[in-house]
This record gives C-alpha cells, structure tokens and sequence, in this order.
C-alpha cells in the first residue's frame, strides 16, 4: 500500500476537557481523564494505491473527519530507577461519540467514496468499543516507550520541581 497526505492538519487539540487529574508522587501514580468535545482531522487531498487486507484500493482525492467526544483515561503507576521514574504499568480507556468521515475519489467513483465514509463513520466508533483490549494493548506499548525515554532525562526530585 503506497500514498501520501498533502497538506495534513488537526484542528481542536486545544480545545480539551480535563474531567479528572491526580498525581500521586509518593504512591507514584498518575491518573489522567482527559475529553476533547471535537478534532477535525483534515488532509486537502491524497492519493493511494496498493492493498490492504487483501483487497486492492486505489484513489485521488480529498479526506476529512471529525470526531465528536474523543475521550482519554489513561492510570499509570511507576516505579524508581536510580534517581529516574520509569513507567511500571499504563491502563487506558479510549472512547469515541462519533465518527464524522468524509472522503472523495475513493476507486475513482463517488458513489463508493460516498458509502464507504458513511460505513467509515458509523462503523469506527463501535469498533473501538470492541477492540478496546487490542487498542489498550498498542497504546499502552507506545506510550510507556515515549514516556520511559523522556523520564530517562529528568531525575525525579527535577520533575516534582517542574510540576511545582
């Protein structure tokens, strides 16, 4: 599968909801619940072409989205290493309202381009619901590599002066 993205942009990211926050430095954990009422996902135009799940796919085009109640709980506990925290476990949530998903020249046809966002839409967030172990699991992953690097840099006492 070979494409790319032109002008590629997410507007809303700053336009989040924090339901709940703790830190717990002596019990080292932190708990986030963080909501983003909606993300506009946009790219001008794409091109594709290659296969994917053994299906070929192929198209010129534009694509956009929007998700309405994006929501992020994310429980991770750490533990010390030398004078560093490491992340020792990460639980997350993800949940989506609804997918927004629009995208043209899909096969060259817009009637399919036309059925396949609509399925796109209203498949995705019942997707996520039922995959939610699997995402958990690949998030999960992800993010304690991101985070164990960056803590890597800072000893604790210098992060507990940073969050003040």
């Amino acid at each position: 599968l070979e494409g790319f993205l032109e002008n590629f942009n997410v507007s809303g990211l700053t336009s989040y909801n924090v339901n709940s926050a703790k830190f717990k430095p002596f019990s080292l954990n932190a708990y986030i619940d963080v909501n983003w009422p909606w993300l506009t996902v946009a790219s001008t135009n794409y091109s594709l072409k290659g296969n994917a799940l053994n299906y070929d796919i192929y198209g010129d085009g534009d694509i956009n989205g929007t998700l309405y109640n994006f929501r992020t709980i994310m429980n991770v506990d750490f533990n010390l290493k030398d004078r560093h925290m490491q992340v020792q476990t990460i639980a997350t949530k993800i949940f989506l309202e609804a997918l927004d998903f629009n995208v043209t020249g899909l096969y060259n046809n817009e009637d399919m381009s036309e059925t396949f966002s609509k399925t796109l839409s209203d498949v995705t967030p019942k997707l996520i619901v039922a995959n939610q172990k699997m995402i958990e699991y690949i998030i999960n992953n992800i993010a304690t590599r991101i985070f164990n690097k960056f803590l890597s840099t800072i000893t604790f006492l210098d992060l507990l002066k940073a969050i003040g």
